[in-house]
């Protein structure tokens, strides 16, 4: 990577900038210049809005007799990247040199530029600085850099020709047939007539008006050995009606409302929704467009902004075998389906980053599973598990994307994750009520527990029981610690809804009651930490499958750097979240009574009379919050304090 540089004599010569560090890409004939690229920025990780030079050299024999004055070839389409190839087979060791990042891109640009002459005016010719050339391109009218033959100063000349980019004109040239195409959609747009192809080829294409009895026309050729495009002859005057030009919005199609917007895809966000963008039609351009195309247009944005959706999934396998390279202890894998008339066909995509799988060793054995559906212009669904940290903040520990919520995607994760968390009765899977969910969890670890979550079901209830106050009475029964308080709950809820308590009883009470639980849930009786880390990539589900991944990437990376901070920062074992639940317990302990029954046993009485015994020695207390939660409840805090025992030493862990 670096930067092309031209010597005052004319020569050409690369600077490699940073360590000069070389690496190697196999690039054959077939390949798309668009996938060279996209390959490019994933190996030295640059951001995806970052303009990108690709060049190369010519080997000496061939750069006879100009030889280093000679300009480095750039790739730009993907009959470039065919003829390199071609070319290279005669080079000892073939170079691709990499610029990037704005100045870089366009500093390598300026030097390219090439003289040419106007009647007796010769346009960027050697010798005109860039801040010349910068304000050429700045100024008013047609500034164009020069240099008259009658002087030998160089000087910015003026001319009188045309200077607005919307306007036509013959010999206007423009990089590409998709740009001239872009830019007479655009132009019909604004002056509201529609045209139509009355010629197209690969040479070539002559644009007419809609209507039969209008001379408006533009003809414009493809010039010899480049891909750019020049308008040779037009005719701008309208000798059609008035209703002739009626319908002109149907020239906003979504490729062209796409390329309006791009501006507005910029940065991190996933650009504007489509009400803003039909919003953004009728007041920027006054065009009224329909639902359907705002849609269309995002993803072609989307493409451009973050790739290809179809390269993206060519690109998979690269990318995640240079994600375990750079991340060891990382689990990748791709499933696919062999299919007679395209070969293999994507099916699954697993992911479990090095320290993600190292990170949960130290976290309590209970898992959160959850999918969402990706929004992409494959669709399919994302599934993740997750786990809950020290300071009760999400932890994912592995993702995949599969193509729906069904038996056997969910199977097949569930098989993935055993690589690393083996089956054993102390592992707890905390999710929805998917029937998926359960076979596979059946099937792939039928001696782990498995919970239901107590806001899906609160909403179940919601969503088919109407009485008032039943949602509040199932999350009371299902949080409760002691078997009674349960109860007391659950009676209640039979007293108002008897139907309601029927099912309840049918799921089992051990499914989503915490006090029947036989396993341990801790303090997660719902999936939202699951939904949390889904939120997150809310708008990531609609990226290509690469950018999906690098945003997972990039953003774990994020949280685990801002999380070892608070860490470094914290004081004692305790975590930020686990304090002040410790403080607001230490402050309940006041005014109780407290009563020692033997050396480790204690009697605690509340206010109300009720009375509850603790083992400091055991660590439980008969509320069970103590043993249930891992942390001291109140009424172990104020038996510690009686017997002048530190809370520190009542830490179950350590």
């Amino acid at each position: 990577m670096g930067l092309w540089s031209k010597s005052s004599n004319g020569d050409w010569s690369f600077q490699e900038t940073g360590s000069g560090h070389e690496e190697s890409l196999i690039i054959n004939r077939n390949d798309s210049f668009e996938g060279v690229v996209e390959r490019i920025r994933i190996m030295v990780d640059l951001g995806i809005l970052t303009p990108v030079a690709l060049t190369y050299q010519l080997p000496e024999w061939i750069l006879e007799p100009e030889g280093p004055k000679t300009p480095p070839i750039t790739l730009s389409c993907d009959k470039d990247v065919e003829i390199m190839s071609t070319v290279s087979d005669y080079m000892y060791e073939p170079v691709l040199y990499v610029s990037s990042g704005p100045e870089q891109v366009a500093k390598y640009q300026f030097y390219c530029r090439s003289p040419f002459t106007i009647d007796e005016t010769t346009y960027l010719e050697d010798g005109v600085t860039e801040e010349q050339h910068r304000q050429a391109i700045r100024g008013n009218s047609s500034a164009a850099l020069a240099k008259e033959n009658t002087t030998s100063a160089h000087e910015v000349v003026v001319g009188n020709g045309p200077n607005k980019s919307s306007e036509l004109y013959e010999g206007k040239i423009f990089a590409t047939r998709a740009e001239f195409k872009q830019h007479m959609a655009l132009y019909a747009l604004r002056h509201k007539f529609r045209f139509k192809n009355s010629r197209s080829s690969t040479d070539g294409m002559v644009l007419r008006c809609i209507s039969l009895r209008c001379n408006w026309r533009v003809y414009a050729i493809k010039m010899k050995n480049v891909e750019k495009y020049e308008i040779r002859k037009l005719i701008l005057e309208h000798t059609c009606s008035v209703d002739d030009r009626t319908g002109y919005e149907e020239q906003a199609t979504h490729s062209v409302i796409g390329e309006l917007i791009k501006a507005r895809f910029a940065g991190k966000g996933c650009g504007p929704r489509p009400n803003e963008i039909i919003q953004v039609m009728l007041t920027d351009h006054n065009i009224r467009i329909s639902y359907w195309k705002p849609w269309r247009s995002r993803e072609f944005v989307l493409q451009y902004a973050k790739g290809s959706f179809n390269t993206s999934y060519k690109l998979l396998p690269e990318y995640l075998q240079k994600l375990v390279v750079a991340n060891p202890g990382t689990i990748a894998e791709i499933h696919t389906v062999h299919d007679a008339n395209v070969g293999h066909r994507f099916k699954y995509m697993f992911l479990a980053l090095g320290a993600c799988i190292t990170g949960f060793k130290q976290m309590r054995n209970v898992m959160i599973i959850d999918g969402a559906h990706l929004r992409g212009k494959y669709a399919g669904c994302l599934l993740s598990a997750s786990a809950q940290d020290g300071n009760y903040q999400v932890f994912p520990i592995a993702v995949a994307i599969v193509d729906g919520e069904n038996d056997n995607a969910w199977e097949w994760f569930f098989k993935m994750l055993s690589q690393f968390i083996p089956d054993n009765n102390d592992l707890v899977f905390v999710s929805d009520r998917h029937s998926s969910i359960y076979n596979g969890i059946s099937k792939v670890y039928p001696a782990a527990k498995h919970c239901a979550c107590i806001l899906h079901l609160q909403r179940n209830i919601t969503t088919h029981y109407k009485n008032k106050h039943l949602s509040y009475l199932v999350g009371k029964a299902a949080r409760a610690f002691q078997v009674g308080e349960f109860y007391n709950a659950f009676n209640e809820i039979k007293n108002i809804n008897g139907s309601c308590a029927d099912y309840l009883r049918s799921i089992g009470f051990e499914h989503w009651a915490r006090a029947h639980f036989s396993g341990n849930r801790y303090n997660i009786m719902t999936s939202n930490v699951a939904e949390t880390w889904n939120s997150v990539l809310r708008e990531a589900r609609e990226y290509p499958i690469v950018a999906l991944v690098e945003f997972i990437r990039s953003k774990l990376i994020d949280w685990y750097a801002e999380r070892r901070n608070v860490t470094l920062e914290g004081n004692g074992r305790l975590t930020p979240r686990v304090k002040g639940i410790i403080e607001t317990n230490f402050d309940r302990s006041g005014g109780l009574i407290v009563s020692r029954i033997n050396n480790d046993e204690y009697e605690v009485k509340e206010v109300n009379g009720s009375s509850f015994q603790v083992n400091l020695v055991k660590k439980t207390c008969s509320c069970y919050s103590f043993q249930m939660l891992l942390i001291p409840c109140h009424h172990a805090i104020a038996a510690a304090i009686k017997d002048k025992v530190t809370i520190e030493s009542l830490w179950p862990i350590g």
